[in-house]
C-alpha cells in the first residue's frame, strides 16, 4: 500500500512468506523457512494510461520452520477484516485531544497459524474523514474497536502533516475471543496519509506487523530473537517487571484478576517502555461477570507500584473464552536499573474459562494472556 501525489508515488510493502530451503531442492524438503516481508518503494504515476510503476526493495524476517510446502493450499493463514462508520458504537478515535465522531475506520489482518494458535500476521488499516482545528507534523491520534468477540486499540505518533501529505507511526495492541482460541497479539507499523486543507478532510492508509503475545514474549527471551524484532521494528529490550492484582470474595461477576509478569519494552536500555505483554493472566468468577459493554464495571488491579482497570468485553461460557480491556494504567514502573520514571499503560487481554473449577486464564490447565502498549507518563 501507499499514496500518490503529483504523479509520485511512495509505497510500504509487508507479506506472509514460506519458502524452500536455500541448501536442498524442493522435492527433498521437509521444513521450510517461513516469516513476514518488510519493504517500500517509490516511483511514479501516469493518469494519461491509468498506470503506476515504482522500484525498491525488500527483505526476509525469519520467524518458524513450517512442515508445509510452499506450493501447498493448506499453509495455514487465517483473515479477519472490519469495516465501520467513526460514529458506531465500540469504536472512538482520538486526532491530537479532539474526538471524531464522523468518518470511516476499515481494515484487515492475514496471519499464520501454528496448529490452532494464531502466531504472526501483517495488517492494513484506513482511517479518514473530517478534522478540526490547525494540525502540526507533530500530530497524534488514538483508535480504539470494540466488537462481538475482540478488543484492538492503536496508537498513532505523526512525524508529518505539512504540503498535504501525512506520515507516522504506529504501535498497538488487540485480544480476540475465537471459539477455538483467545489470544492477544501486539503489532507495530507505518502510516501514510494525505489531507486537504481547504476543506479539512484527511485519509490516513497504515500496515505492519503483528505478534501473537507468547510469539513475542519468546522472542524477546534470545539475542535471535530479538533481532528479529529489532528488524520489524518491534520494541525488544526489557526494561520492567510489575505483578499487578485485584480480589473480592464477595463479588458476583469477577473475584479476582491476577496479571503477574508484565514485561515493560523500550527499544533501548532506560528509555520509556512502548510495549508490555503478559502470557500469566488469570482469576476467579461467581456467576457471569458482565462485560463492560453491557453495562458491567472493571475492578482495579495493583502491584508493584502501579495500577490498572480490567474490564471484561467478552464472556463466552458455550465456547469456555473470554476477552477483556486494560484501561488507564499509570504509576512508577520498578526495576530501576533499567527504567524508573512514571508510565502510562493500556491494552487488552483473552484467555480460557474453566467452568468446574470457577476459574479463567492461565490457571488449571488455561489460558491468559495480554498486551498493550505504555509511554512516560505526563
Amino acid at each position: 500500500g501507499g499514496l500518490e501525489m503529483n504523479n509520485t508515488v511512495t509505497g510500504k510493502t509487508y507479506a506472509l512468506f514460506v519458502g524452500p530451503s536455500d541448501t536442498a531442492p524442493l522435492s527433498v524438503v521437509s521444513v521450510y523457512p517461513a516469516g513476514i516481508l518488510v519493504g517500500q518503494f517509490t516511483g511514479g504515476a501516469y493518469p494519461d494510461i491509468d498506470m503506476w510503476e515504482g522500484n525498491g526493495e525488500i527483505y526476509p524476517v525469519y520467524l518458524a520452520e513450517v512442515s508445509t510446502s510452499p506450493s501447498s493450499d493448506n499453509f495455514a493463514v487465517h483473515k479477519s477484516s472490519y469495516d465501520t462508520s467513526l460514529s458506531s458504537p465500540g469504536i472512538s478515535f482520538k486526532l491530537n485531544s479532539a474526538n471524531l465522531s464522523n468518518g470511516s475506520f476499515s481494515g484487515e489482518r492475514l496471519g499464520y497459524n501454528g496448529g490452532n494458535e494464531k502466531k504472526w500476521g501483517v495488517w492494513m488499516s484506513s482511517i479518514g474523514g473530517p478534522y478540526t482545528g490547525s494540525m502540526a507534523d507533530s500530530w497524534t491520534g488514538s483508535v480504539e474497536y470494540i466488537d462481538a468477540t475482540s478488543v484492538m486499540g492503536r496508537e498513532y505518533a505523526g512525524t508529518k502533516w505539512s504540503d498535504n501529505r501525512i506520515e507516522g507511526t504506529t504501535i498497538g495492541y488487540g485480544a480476540q475471543a475465537d471459539p477455538d482460541n483467545a489470544y492477544s497479539w501486539i503489532s507495530v507499523g507505518e502510516a501514510l496519509g494525505t489531507f486537504d486543507p481547504t476543506n479539512s478532510r484527511f485519509m490516513i492508509g497504515a500496515m505492519g506487523v503483528a505478534l501473537e503475545t507468547n510469539t513475542f514474549l519468546n522472542l524477546t527471551l534470545t539475542d535471535d530473537g530479538r533481532a528479529k524484532l529489532q528488524a520489524l521494528n518491534i520494541p525488544a529490550v526489557h526494561v520492567g517487571t510489575a505483578d499487578l492484582s485485584w480480589s473480592d470474595v464477595e463479588a458476583i461477576g469477577l473475584t479476582s484478576v491476577n496479571m503477574n509478569n508484565v514485561r515493560f519494552f523500550a527499544t533501548s536500555t532506560g528509555q520509556a517502555p512502548q510495549i508490555w505483554a503478559t502470557n500469566a493472566v488469570s482469576g476467579s468468577y461467581s456467576g457471569t461477570p458482565v462485560p463492560i459493554t453491557q453495562g458491567g464495571t472493571p475492578v482495579t488491579l495493583s502491584g508493584s507500584g502501579l495500577t490498572a482497570g480490567f474490564g471484561v468485553t467478552n464472556w463466552d461460557a458455550t465456547n469456555n473464552v473470554w476477552a477483556a480491556k486494560v484501561t488507564d494504567g499509570s504509576g512508577a514502573l520498578p526495576d530501576g536499573n533499567a527504567y524508573t520514571g512514571n508510565i502510562n499503560f493500556k491494552g487488552a487481554a483473552a484467555g480460557t474459562i474453566n467452568a468446574a473449577s470457577g476459574t479463567f486464564g492461565a490457571v488449571n490447565g488455561g489460558t491468559g494472556t495480554a498486551a498493550g502498549v505504555a509511554k512516560p507518563a505526563p
